[in-house]
């Protein structure tokens, strides 16, 4: 087997999320097939994340604000980058802004973009439609400029941001679609995302690369606890506030259930101070970010998962559901309902209202053995498709096929 050389370039490991997962996934795939692989990236968090310490994998911080980086920063990565990269086989570039490093410096290496999603404030009217109500900057907020203090630093750091809105999203805009016209290839997650990339890109093609999970062994049948586990990151458009207002219409059922929310983000303040309001504090716990050991223990007690988010391009906790014989509620449009079969592995609801979350939720406690039937269902589904096996040899495949087109 001839070793390739890849580079991974993602904008910053400093926030808990499944792309980052995702992300390393992929690096760990193309390590254990032999392959050499460094992870470039802005900052990588040891708090949140597993030191780099696989085999053949190097890692390299380059520094700037990743996610956050302005144009000055973007000029300073690309810069960086045509130096760096030269001499690697591919590039696998993941995520807004690390496929503008990578595509418009002068290094000779083609270039893939493991589109997770396009990034979402540059094209809101496509990428939000299924989520009415949200805006460009509903998606996540950041804490790299909070106070007085981060946005001196910010305006320091990146001036342009004095500009008014539309105008910069204008100019970002074209550098994106510049940086993706210049991709040799487009990988993404999901025939949800692939629409919504076709409908951006002028009807570029994205190939499907599922995700792949490392979960362990299963709870096929236990003692479940009728706990309605939500792990996700707690961020508006992941919409974890539609989950308490459908527990609270729950009425005498409530004191049934314990409802676990798992993660952290900008809302988690703003989601405890409205479960008090609700009155349903006693019957919520929110862990904030705990350990991945940890989160698979609640996963294994839970009777169901929900889902919140909306117009999700994957969802990856329902893909870990799945694989620990769980049902999942999530919402019936994006990502989601590529993953579920409709009262077969989970159940399919319009996120935005609570009372059809709420009636799920007594549907599922009335009937623990049909949570457990659709549980088992999307386990022999998942397992085919998911595990980190069976994912590490399609994703090792499109990266080798990648190197071998781009020198034919």
């Amino acid at each position: 087997m001839q070793v390739r050389r890849f580079a991974l370039i993602y904008p910053s490991f400093t926030q808990w999320g499944g792309a980052e997962q995702a992300v390393l996934n992929g690096i760990r795939a193309l390590s254990e097939a032999g392959h050499e692989v460094t992870l470039f990236t802005s900052a990588y968090d040891t708090t949140r994340y597993p030191p780099i310490t696989m085999p053949r994998v190097h890692l390299v911080e380059m520094g700037g604000y990743g996610f956050m980086e302005g144009i000055g920063g973007t000029i300073r990565q690309v810069r960086l980058l045509s130096r760096l990269l030269r001499g690697f086989d591919l590039v696998i570039a993941s995520s807004f802004p690390a496929h503008l490093w990578a595509t418009l410096g002068d290094h000779g290496v083609p270039v893939v973009w493991w589109c997770m999603e396009p990034k979402r404030n540059l094209y809101p009217a496509i990428l939000y439609e299924e989520a009415p109500g949200f805006g460009a900057h509903a998606y996540r907020t950041t804490h790299n400029y909070s106070g007085l203090a981060g946005i001196i630093r910010l305006i320091r750091h990146d001036p342009h941001v004095l500009l008014p809105y539309p105008v910069r999203a204008f100019g970002q805009r074209l550098l994106d679609q510049r940086a993706v016209a210049r991709t040799a290839a487009i990988w993404t997650i999901s025939p949800y995302m692939a629409s919504k990339i076709a409908h951006i890109y002028r009807g570029r093609q994205a190939e499907i690369v599922w995700v792949g999970v490392s979960m362990p062994d299963p709870v096929m049948r236990v003692d479940q606890e009728a706990i309605f586990l939500v792990t996700t990151r707690l961020e508006p458009i992941k919409n974890a506030a539609t989950v308490l207002h459908a527990a609270a219409l729950l009425g005498n059922r409530l004191a049934q259930i314990r409802l676990v929310v798992v993660g952290d983000g900008s809302e988690l303040d703003s989601l405890r101070a409205l479960a008090s309001n609700l009155g349903i504090t006693n019957r919520v716990l929110f862990t904030g970010h705990i350990p991945t050991d940890a989160r698979n223990d609640w996963y294994a007690r839970c009777l169901c998962v929900i889902y919140p988010a909306l117009a999700e391009p994957l969802g990856l906790p329902c893909i870990e559901a799945a694989l620990m014989a769980r049902a999942v509620i999530a919402d019936r449009r994006g990502g989601p309902a590529d993953l579920i079969t409709d009262h077969e592995t989970g159940v399919l609801v319009d996120m935005t209202v609570p009372r059809q979350l709420a009636d799920a939720m007594l549907s599922i406690l009335d009937d623990p053995d049909r949570a457990h039937s659709m549980g088992q269902n999307a386990f022999a589904r998942a397992s085919g498709m998911f595990t980190l096996s069976a994912w590490r040899d399609q994703f090792t495949a499109r990266a080798l096929a990648a190197c071998q087109s781009s020198r034919s």
